[in-house]
C-alpha cells in the first residue's frame, strides 16, 4: 500500500513540475509493484482463495498495460514533446487504475490482518496446551490430542475465515462499498494518531447529499440508492487513494484528506465540477447536489474524530442554509 502511495506522490510531482524524472520514477515504482504482486500471487494461501487470486491477476494485467511503453518508447515521447499529453492522461486515465489498485490492496490487507490475528491467538493457545500434555500426559494421550488438534484446527480455520469476512463486512457500507460510520471512525482515529506523531496536516470534510428525500419520494427508493451510489463513485474519483472516504449513513458522507498540497477550495471546486459533469451527461431523472463543511485538524488541540465530524457537520449546515437563502 505504501508503494501505491508512492505512485500518487510521483504523479502529483509530475503534474506540478512537468519534468521527466518523477514520470520515470512513477513507471519504475509500478514495475516494482508488479514484481511484488507476481510473488504474492504464488503464495499458497492466495492460491486457495479464488477471489483474492482473481483480484491480484486483474491488478497485474492492469499494470502490464501501463508498462507497455519501454525506454525507447519513452525517449520517442520526449522527442515528440508528448509529455504534455501524458500529463493530461495521468489526470484522467490513472484515476481508475489507482482507485482499483488501492481498493484491491486494501481488501487484501484487511483480510491478511484479521487472519494474522486469528492465527496468532490460535497458535499461542494450542502451543501452551501441547506443552502441558507432553509433560503430564501419556504418549497415547498425546497422540489422541494431536488428532483432536488437527480436527479442531481445521474447523477453527473455517470459522476464522468466516469471522474475518464478517469483520470486513461490519466496517463496510453494503450499498457503496465505502467504509461505514464504524469503519470510518476506526480508521480515522488511526490517521489522527499518525498526525499527532508526525505533525501532518489533516482536513475532514462533511458532505451532505441534497434532496435525497425528494428523489425517494418522487422517483422511488431504488433511484435514491442509484443517486447515493453515483455520488460515492464521484467521491472516489475526486479524492486521492491515500484519503479516507466513508458513508456515515443515509445522505451523509465524510472524507479525511492527509497532507494535500492544494487548498480546500480547490478540492471542493474539483468535486463540484465532477458532480456538474455527471448531471450533464448521466441522463438520469435526478440531479446530484451536495453541501460541504470542513474542519482542519490541529495536533496541538487533540480533537477527537467525533468532535471534528460535529464541527464540520455544523459548518455544512450553515453552508446549506446560506445556499438556500441565495437561491431564494
Amino acid at each position: 500500500n505504501y508503494q501505491i502511495k508512492d505512485l500518487e506522490i510521483y504523479k502529483q510531482e509530475f503534474l506540478l513540475t512537468g519534468s521527466e524524472k518523477p514520470l520515470l520514477s512513477y513507471y519504475e515504482k509500478m514495475a516494482s509493484i508488479l514484481e511484488n504482486l507476481e510473488r504474492l500471487k504464488l503464495r499458497s494461501d492466495i492460491l486457495q482463495k479464488k477471489s483474492q487470486k482473481e483480484s491480484l491477476e486483474q491488478l497485474i494485467l492492469m499494470i502490464y498495460e501501463k508498462l507497455k511503453c519501454d525506454n525507447e518508447c519513452m525517449n520517442l515521447r520526449k522527442e515528440k514533446n508528448y509529455f504534455q499529453k501524458i500529463r493530461i492522461n495521468l489526470l484522467k486515465e490513472e484515476e481508475n487504475f489507482l482507485e482499483k489498485a488501492n481498493y484491491i490492496i486494501n481488501s487484501l490487507e484487511e483480510t491478511e490482518r484479521f487472519a494474522l490475528y486469528e492465527k496468532q491467538d490460535t497458535d499461542l493457545y494450542y502451543s501452551k496446551m501441547m506443552t502441558t500434555f507432553i509433560i503430564l500426559g501419556s504418549p497415547f494421550t498425546v497422540f489422541i490430542f494431536i488428532v483432536l488438534i488437527y480436527i479442531i484446527n481445521n474447523d477453527l480455520k473455517l470459522k476464522a475465515i468466516q469471522e474475518t469476512q464478517l469483520q470486513i463486512l461490519s466496517i463496510t457500507d453494503e450499498l457503496t462499498e465505502l467504509y461505514n460510520r464504524r469503519g470510518f471512525i476506526f480508521h480515522g482515529k488511526k490517521i489522527l494518531e499518525e498526525a499527532d506523531k508526525e505533525n501532518k496536516k489533516i482536513i475532514l470534510y462533511f458532505i451532505d447529499m441534497d434532496g435525497l428525500k425528494k428523489i425517494n419520494d418522487s422517483l422511488g427508493h431504488k433511484k435514491g440508492d442509484e443517486a447515493i451510489t453515483a455520488l460515492s463513485k464521484i467521491l472516489k474519483k475526486s479524492f486521492r487513494l491515500t484519503d479516507l472516504i466513508g458513508r456515515l449513513g443515509g445522505d451523509e458522507f465524510s472524507v479525511i484528506v492527509v497532507d494535500d498540497l492544494v487548498s480546500s477550495d480547490t478540492i471542493i471546486n474539483r468535486l463540484m465540477r465532477k458532480i456538474e459533469d455527471y448531471n450533464k451527461h448521466s441522463g438520469e431523472e435526478f440531479v446530484l447536489s451536495v453541501s460541504i463543511g470542513y474542519e482542519e485538524y490541529n495536533p496541538q488541540e487533540h480533537k477527537t474524530i467525533e468532535e471534528l465530524l460535529s464541527i464540520a457537520d455544523e459548518k455544512m449546515y450553515h453552508h446549506k442554509k446560506s445556499s438556500r437563502k441565495n437561491r431564494s
